[in-house]
């Protein structure tokens, strides 16, 4: 009975977490690690440093949005050569690092226009 405990558990990680749980592992047969090395390697991903002309071309696909409201996150992104999909990872970078998600909200702040303020009465 002893015997069949292990392998159950095993099984049970597998349809939990798919076949990437019966990943070889040195010492061991079997390991779960690797699904939580995988996020923790794209945690690690969003923690790394924004350059600067990320930070600059970042900043330029919105000005360029608030320049021509007719233009979708596509066609602003692409004029900044990235995709859809680089631009939201770089997006959730910068959300990421307070600093740096204050300086992108004071660049676009400035190059806004106003909003017409209520009249006083």
């Amino acid at each position: 009975m002893l015997a069949v405990l292990p392998a159950c558990t095993i099984l049970a990680a597998a349809v939990i977490t798919g076949p990437s749980a019966l990943v070889p592992m040195s010492g061991a047969r079997y390991s779960v690690a690797r699904p939580i090395e995988s996020a923790q390697s794209d945690q690690s991903d969003e923690e790394a440093e924004v350059a600067p002309a990320d930070v600059e071309r970042y900043i330029a696909v919105y000005k360029t949005m608030q320049r021509n409201h007719s233009l979708s996150i596509d066609q602003a992104a692409a004029q900044q050569s990235l995709t859809v999909a680089a631009f939201r990872k770089l997006e959730s970078r910068i959300e990421h690092d307070d600093a740096l998600r204050e300086r992108v909200r004071k660049a676009l702040r400035e190059t806004a226009e106003p909003t017409p303020s209520p009249q006083a009465r």
